[in-house]
């Protein structure tokens, strides 16, 4: 297999795995990724996972290499707060929730964080479709959520500091959606500063 028909069937792979090209060419060497990543045609992402260099640096993209590589989990915190444009600020890393523990991966084109949470509140999100891929983004309301609930120490005089733009939130969900959803985590804290959120303005 050279480098041209690798391409060819992993076009449906934001990134692939040897096992997966072992799939189309059961006798393929793990030699070839390690030459073909010194020679920059291949990022390597995690120990076992590539893609190729020329995949652009695009937001989008990186959130479906991190729902590739770290199952199950969706994309929320700060990387959902920029994908709705409620923060001014870039996001340079990927951030995302997991059933799972949380997690780092690091790489020269982007880092990728999962934070845990528990599974009964692994919900909350949609399915994203690019034309190749997909990917599971939080809610507005569920991201809100996430965001406090993982940030354990935020307060109520905090919340100006987030500069999020609360008029576009409230034209993507509602208060009452926010405040719908925060119940679901059965949590008092939780429950108080949603409260003061959705009060703020």
């Amino acid at each position: 297999m050279n480098l041209r028909e690798l391409e060819k069937i992993t076009k449906e792979l934001p990134c692939f795995s040897i096992q997966q090209i072992k799939l189309f060419e059961p006798d393929f060497l793990r030699w070839n990724l390690k030459n073909w990543h010194e020679k920059w045609y291949l990022d390597r992402i995690t120990k076992w996972r590539y893609c190729f260099s020329s995949l652009p640096k695009l937001e989008e993209n990186s959130y479906i290499i991190s729902h590739s590589i770290y199952q199950p989990s969706y994309i929320s915190m700060e990387s959902a707060l920029r994908y709705y444009n409620l923060i001014p600020e870039w996001v340079f890393i990927t951030t995302a929730c997991s059933s799972k523990k949380t997690q780092k991966f690091t790489w020269d084109r982007w880092t990728f964080y999962y934070y845990h949470i528990k599974p009964s509140l692994f919900r909350g999100y949609e399915t994203k479709k690019t034309q190749y891929w997909s990917f599971y983004l939080a809610t507005p309301e569920k991201l809100i959520c996430d965001f406090f609930y993982l940030k354990p120490n935020l307060k109520k005089s905090d919340i100006p500091e987030l500069r999020i733009d609360f008029d576009l939130l409230y034209q993507l969900t509602t208060r009452e959606n926010i405040e719908s959803c925060a119940k679901k985590f059965n949590n008092k804290r939780l429950s108080n500063i949603i409260s003061d959120f959705i009060s703020y303005k």
